[in-house]
């Protein structure tokens, strides 16, 4: 394995460079993301695209899975009213059974909450003196620094917010 030479840079080129897996040049890097954080508005997209290339879901032990957007605050145990909020919430759950997703946080689980929350809440967002866990979103959010912040605050890694 090639060793990287990080001296001189910034912490977020340090991270950046210790998960590329593979450069295209003038065009797209390929990174290594070591957990994932799912919710019921944006993954059915990812998993029909799984489903159509015919793959299995990449080390489904780092994929977190929980209703989160449509989730009621109160009585999780009433069947949820709004058809599209039911909907997505009944696509979650049959896209983590067809997939045998393992963390999959569910209506009414203990675990159940926000996405950017029970990362950290649940200890799937850990700091690491070489590396932090990389916490991709989609668009650039304020949430993302919270798994950030909140994994690593305890070692005062950060002084800075990253998010890609």
């Amino acid at each position: 394995m090639e060793k990287k030479n990080y001296q001189g840079k910034t912490l977020f080129a340090k991270i950046w460079d210790a998960h590329v897996v593979s450069e295209i040049p003038e065009g797209p890097i390929q990174l290594y993301i070591d957990r994932h954080f799912c919710h019921e508005v944006t993954s059915p997209q990812a998993f029909n695209g799984l489903r159509k290339r015919g793959l299995k879901v990449f080390r489904p032990e780092k994929t977190t899975i929980t209703a989160d957007h449509n989730t009621p605050t109160l009585h999780q145990d009433k069947p949820v009213k709004d058809p599209i909020s039911k909907n997505q919430l009944d696509t979650l759950s049959k896209n983590a059974k067809d997939f045998n997703m393992p963390l999959f946080f569910p209506l009414g689980h203990k675990k159940n909450g926000v996405v950017h929350i029970i990362g950290p809440e649940n200890g799937f967002t850990q700091p690491k003196w070489y590396s932090l866990r990389n916490v991709f979103c989609k668009l650039v959010q304020k949430q993302c620094v919270s798994h950030l912040t909140i994994g690593c605050r305890k070692m005062l890694l950060l002084k800075t917010s990253l998010c890609i």
